[in-house]
């Protein structure tokens, strides 16, 4: 059903979900929400699942009016305004048909998502309804939003307006890294210039990566390497020693060395990073990493049992003939 029409489309505004998985082999970027974490919060404050396609929003948010009522939450570097009115952030509302909706900037974070009940309903291509800018495909007809686009969502499923407690975790500090997995390419001391050493985000920072200014890190030798995998979060180190931090829309492959790789629980944190903001990072074993990832996992758990209590409806993930599915069930008055 029409649920959102768009007035002003923002800086730049996508259809991303959590991407689309398996396919960087056939040279495909994952996609999906750079800031996967604050799009899974966003999800559940209003009953979808947690992989269910939202906007992201960079910047400058959209001015939306909804066409129909619609449970919506906020969630990351966005302050939601209802017909003027400013709304808490990570939190879900309540908004009625006619209803004007802006999503302004909230400093110093770079990107905000907002849900809608039911999930933006675009087409699925290879497995995944998130936008791929670089190609042209997925989303809203493959680009971002403009005046005069109207989206479709799912059905809505009865729910109250909630808020997303506090996290315990601390989102501040070093970006936390694991050395590897051309580490052996750089000087003692280009590594530690790394990890002792500040940034500065650069203006040339988008969904495919980062780039920062700072101290350059030294190689041993040539920076060039046979082309290999580049996962995301990965440091690129170019001839210049100026690190470029790799995110979502990244090429699946390159031929720079990477001294290091951002964890996957700081991913959220680095999407979020705006031109000006500064950097440092902090290496860490891969038991933190773990460590950082299940706490994340569960406060999404904690949360998602939170809100079920309260709405009466739970959610349940399944597995049939190797393919996997979320699964709510709610009783019906």
């Amino acid at each position: 059903m029409h649920t959102l029409e768009v007035i002003s489309p923002g800086l730049l505004t996508t259809v991303q979900d959590l991407g689309r998985r398996g396919y960087r082999r056939f040279g495909l970027p994952r996609c999906g929400a750079a800031d996967a974490f604050s799009l899974q919060v966003a999800n559940l404050l209003v009953g979808n699942s947690q992989d269910a396609a939202g906007l992201e929003c960079t910047a400058t948010g959209p001015a939306l009016r909804l066409l129909r009522p619609a449970l919506l939450g906020c969630v990351g570097a966005g302050l939601p305004y209802l017909n003027g009115e400013l709304l808490p952030g990570r939190a879900s509302f309540h908004g009625r048909a006619g209803d004007f909706l802006e999503i302004r900037p909230a400093p110093p974070g770079l990107r905000a998502y907002l849900a809608v009940s039911g999930g933006i309903d675009v087409p699925v291509v290879m497995g995944s309804r998130s936008t791929c800018l670089r190609a042209g495909f997925g989303g809203y007809q493959g680009r971002p939003l403009r005046a005069g686009d109207v989206l479709a969502c799912g059905p809505r499923r009865s729910g109250r307006p909630a808020r997303a407690p506090a996290r315990e975790a601390d989102e501040t500090g070093p970006l936390r890294v694991i050395l590897g997995p051309q580490d052996d390419r750089f000087t003692r001391e280009g590594l530690a210039t790394l990890l002792d050493a500040e940034y500065r985000v650069t203006a040339e920072c988008d969904r495919m990566g980062c780039r920062l200014q700072g101290p350059p890190i030294a190689h041993r030798g040539p920076a060039d390497i046979v082309s290999d995998g580049v996962p995301e979060g990965s440091i690129q180190v170019p001839a210049g020693g100026l690190p470029i931090i790799m995110l979502c829309d990244g090429q699946p492959t390159g031929g720079y060395a990477k001294p290091a790789v951002v964890i996957s629980a700081d991913l959220g944190r680095v999407a979020q990073l705006a031109p000006l903001a500064t950097v440092a990072f902090r290496a860490v074993g891969r038991e933190e990493a773990r460590a950082a990832r299940e706490a994340q996992q569960r406060y999404l758990a904690h949360l998602a049992d939170m809100l079920q209590a309260s709405t009466g409806y739970r959610s349940f993930h399944v597995r049939v003939q190797g393919r996997s599915y979320q699964v709510t069930v709610e009783e019906l008055p």
